[in-house]
């Protein structure tokens, strides 16, 4: 009886650091924004975008006053990040899928007002906001 007694306290212990482990954090949880709160926030200048897109992609169109940081960048220039401290960095691309792995670069790196624009530019064409 000691014997299973002991096998179940590992079993539920095992258990637990499992989904303990593979929960996410609040740390590193990544905050979606519309394009139209983005507007709002940009105009506000509460909020910088960081368009993460390659340099074909900026030159065929990007939002108004974006900072062009292709995702290949990021890790290596993160001290430029911080001339933006005190504003929320709204990571952008396409689709949203490659500013997300931007975004998580930054939170992991100590960042905390970071997000993602969500549906990227393809959604902020679709709202028909500015690009140039």
């Amino acid at each position: 009886m000691s014997l299973l007694n002991t096998f179940s306290k590992i079993l539920f212990l095992t258990a637990f650091l499992f989904i303990v482990g593979c929960s996410s954090s609040d740390a590193t949880s990544l905050a979606e924004i519309s394009p139209q709160q983005a507007s709002k926030i940009v105009a506000g200048d509460n909020a910088v975008i960081i368009d993460v897109r390659t340099q074909d992609e900026w030159e065929a169109g990007h939002i108004p006053d974006a900072i062009h940081i292709p995702l290949s960048e990021v890790k290596g220039r993160l001290d430029d990040f911080k001339a933006y401290d005190g504003k929320t960095l709204v990571m952008q691309c396409h689709s949203g899928k490659r500013s997300a792995k931007a975004a998580h670069i930054l939170l992991d790196a100590g960042f905390k007002n970071v997000s993602n624009l969500k549906g990227g530019i393809m959604a902020w064409k679709a709202d028909k906001l500015p690009i140039e």
